[in-house]
């Protein structure tokens, strides 16, 4: 992918604002966002699976660990699910999506009407410019994380393909979704705790208690390279954003200080 490719985070002024305090980024875990397909296999893979497994020793002689299933985190396996029937795979599928968490980007060279409507509920709201190496550089230090876009495909007639790592299924939707065309960081995190076992399971209390994270970023200047105002926005909006950035001093990389960029689609047409 280009790397210099613009991304677009469209969000409201208490976000923008905690985002500048923190100098976080907000990770959701994956089962809480509305979709209800995110992690799931398509009909094609589903299929697939239930073959595999039907003709599988699975349900016989289960000693401990023997048919468990694990994610790296930290350096260490944790164990996050054992398999003793088919039913159980399934469910191993919903499990792991609580393991995960993703940020979420609107790819696309220019500001989209569309992403501005859906996003944000008023006019006062503003949109985050990057680009995916500057998000990159950003999420350096993060020791695991996998970036990319999402493909958009028919989850009755194709198959997941094109992907191979723990994060793939979370890199695609239905194709109902495809004017989103969204760029994602999907990043592993679990709380554990030991058992008295081989591994370190899953603390699920402590999983559950966490609907996001927050997850710092090397530099804000690097982040953000233009904060735009929702065309919708009332004039004094333009100075609060100002004074927002003046007080949290957000710089580009060139150390001046940055100035919010009202919307072209509030430009004044020509007849």
């Amino acid at each position: 992918m280009n790397q210099q490719k613009k991304l677009w985070r469209y969000i409201d002024l208490s976000k923008f604002i905690d985002l500048l305090n923190r100098k976080e980024l907000f990770f959701t875990r994956l089962d809480k966002f509305d979709d209800p397909f995110e992690g799931a296999s398509t009909q094609k893979d589903y299929l697939d699976r239930e073959e595999f497994f039907k003709n599988s020793e699975l349900y016989s002689d289960n000693k401990e660990n023997k048919y468990a299933l694990f994610l790296e985190h930290n350096n260490e396996q944790i164990r996050y699910y054992v398999l003793n029937s088919l039913n159980d795979v399934q469910e191993s599928f919903k499990v792991k999506r609580k393991l995960y968490f993703a940020n979420c980007w609107h790819l696309n060279e220019f500001e989209s009407e569309a992403m501005w409507k859906l996003y944000l509920q008023s006019g006062e709201g503003i949109a985050i410019q990057t680009s995916v190496e500057r998000l990159e550089r950003s999420l350096k230090d993060v020791p695991t994380k996998y970036m990319r876009e999402v493909k958009y495909i028919d989850y009755q007639n194709e198959r997941f393909e094109g992907e191979d790592d723990q994060a793939a299924v979370y890199f695609f939707k239905r194709n109902h979704f495809e004017h989103e065309k969204e760029y994602r960081v999907i990043i592993p995190h679990v709380f554990s705790k030991d058992d008295g076992g081989q591994y370190k399971i899953v603390d699920e209390d402590e999983q559950n208690k966490h609907f996001g994270i927050h997850i710092p970023v090397t530099d804000l200047s690097t982040l953000i390279e233009n904060v735009y105002i929702s065309p919708t926005a009332p004039e004094w909006f333009t100075d609060v954003v100002t004074a927002v950035i003046e007080r949290f001093n957000l710089t580009n990389e060139k150390g001046e200080l940055q100035r919010p960029i009202k919307s072209s689609l509030k430009q004044i047409p020509f007849y």
